[in-house]
């Protein structure tokens, strides 16, 4: 259990795909966007053996939540350059899982020597980022909702 997180965080590998996967389609299918839209959306950012091998992954569990699947509420993936993706299952937002999979993000960044990472949001989920006080990072990428995530500073208040 993470000292300031009321979740349980653990890397996550190839064999939690089925688990990740889960919620990353339930997180997407809940995005305010046209349902087509969304169903398309989910096969693509899901993940396979190719991306676990390649990308750190970490996952949020909550104990004793069998409506979760396999207890986990959150995902986040991510790399030395880039963060690519944080999904949190709607049953479990607005909980600070998302907060807490960043500040884990950015611990074991800095362990690593990491100081900056990019975050590429989807549109809707732009002003998550924007409420956590991440700086635009539009200067230096040409993807339209990034932002810098200097790992160095906490992530601003609620």
């Amino acid at each position: 259990m993470n000292s300031t997180c009321a979740v349980a965080l653990r890397s996550l590998s190839a064999a939690d795909l089925r688990e990740a996967n889960a919620v990353i389609g339930q997180a997407v299918l809940a995005w305010p966007l046209p349902e087509r839209i969304r169903q398309l959306s989910v096969p693509l950012l899901q993940y396979d053996d190719v991306d676990a091998s390649h990308f750190q992954m970490i996952g949020a569990f909550l104990e004793g939540r069998d409506d979760l699947p396999g207890g986990l509420a959150g995902v986040a993936v991510w790399d030395e350059n880039s963060v690519h993706g944080l999904y949190v299952h709607p049953l479990a937002q607005r909980a600070g899982i998302g907060r807490c999979l960043l500040a884990a993000i950015a611990g074991r960044a800095r362990r690593s020597g990491i100081e900056r990472l990019l975050i590429k949001a989807q549109r809707v989920s732009a002003p998550y980022f924007e409420h956590l006080g991440l700086a635009d990072a539009r200067s230096v990428s040409a993807y339209p909702n990034a932002y810098l995530f200097d790992t160095r500073l906490p992530l601003s208040p609620r």
